[in-house]
This record gives C-alpha cells, structure tokens and sequence, in this order.
C-alpha cells in the first residue's frame, strides 16, 4: 500500500466498498432544495485516489455551488455516510443515510441540503 493510501484510511475513518449504497449509483442531483435541477453528477464504483469516481456533465453544478469545483471524488464509510471529497482526500460535504434514495447533508455547504439518486424515478 502507498502511504497516501493509508494516510487516507486513517483520516476518514472505514470506508465501505460503492456497491453498499449501490442504490445511489449512476446520476445524482445535488439539490438546495426538492425541486433544485441545477446540479447532477454520476456516482460510478470504479475507484479513484481520493474513493470512488464521481462524473461531471459540464459546468454547471460548480456555477449551481462553487464547493463542487473542488470535488474530486466520492466515499462511502461503513456506517452509511457518504461524502464528496476533495483532491486531497478531505471530505468536503458530508451527507448522512435518508429515505430510501435520498440523503441530507450533514452540515449544508453552498446551499447544498440532499443528494438524490435519479434510480429512484427508472424504477
């Protein structure tokens, strides 16, 4: 293991492989609120330095909210949490275990208040 790999573990506590939320995989709306559309990114379960890979359309969810622009990745810890994270493997928003598709941010940054998984309207 490299020592960023293990510096990583040991700072965010115990992650979880992506298929344990694998309801939020594929596209996401990040949202201020239920009917926010300004903003939606592709949760994929391959890996990545900082957790998981996490896809971006355009430009638009950094104008939507500016911390996006920092997001690198994403985590899932075994607890449920997940959180968005930055190049440097700092969680940037933290979004706690909702309803069903559905997740609220810990601690709203840039308006930022829920993450909810587009599968919820194909199935």
């Amino acid at each position: 293991r490299r020592s960023s790999d293990l510096t990583l573990a040991a700072s965010a506590g115990k992650l979880a492989p992506a298929r344990s939320v694998e309801m939020m995989l594929g596209d996401v709306a990040v949202m201020a609120s239920a009917k926010d559309d300004r903003c939606t990114v592709t949760l994929d379960e391959a890996t990545a330095p900082q957790g998981y890979k996490i896809g971006f359309f355009d430009d638009s969810c950094q104008k939507a909210f500016p911390v996006m622009g920092k997001v690198a990745a994403w985590r899932v810890y075994t607890d449920g949490t997940m959180a968005f994270t930055d190049d440097q493997g700092q969680d940037l928003i933290t979004f706690k275990k909702g309803k069903g598709f559905q997740r609220r941010a810990v601690t709203k940054i840039d308006g930022i208040e829920r993450i909810w998984s587009q599968q919820e309207f194909a199935e």
